[in-house]
């Protein structure tokens, strides 16, 4: 084995760890509200309805353009019938779980936390 080496609060090591560890503060404190919500919208029972692009907004509490935006850029999966746009709540809640935490969760199963049989299926 090597030699032991104690790092006191004076060496470059300690102020890296401890950056490391305000930015992970930092993540954790921000994710806090999405967590919530995310929690919140497990446990809803209406996970199969359709709505529509204003629905949606409303929902979320965005407006149409942002969820426009989103949609444009493949973030927010819909159904398209002719001129009509849709969207399916549970690959909204989806989308949205897996965009929040794409960096902090990368092994961590979303699609089952808004499964059909509901919160016996989350890991």
């Amino acid at each position: 084995m090597g030699t032991d080496k104690i790092i006191t609060i004076e060496d470059e090591t300690f102020r890296i760890i401890m950056n490391k560890l305000d930015r992970i503060e930092s993540i954790i404190n921000n994710s806090a509200p999405v967590y919530e919500k995310c929690i919140k919208l497990m446990q809803e029972t209406d996970l199969d309805q359709i709505m529509t692009l204003k629905e949606v907004a409303e929902y979320l509490r965005f407006s149409t353009k942002t969820i426009e935006r989103q949609k444009k850029e493949g973030l927010i999966p819909c159904i398209q019938f002719g001129g009509a746009i849709r969207f399916h709540k549970r690959e909204v809640l989806n989308s949205m779980y897996n965009k929040n935490h794409k960096n902090t969760h990368k092994n961590y199963n979303t699609e089952l936390i808004f499964s059909r049989r509901g919160n016996e299926n989350r890991k």
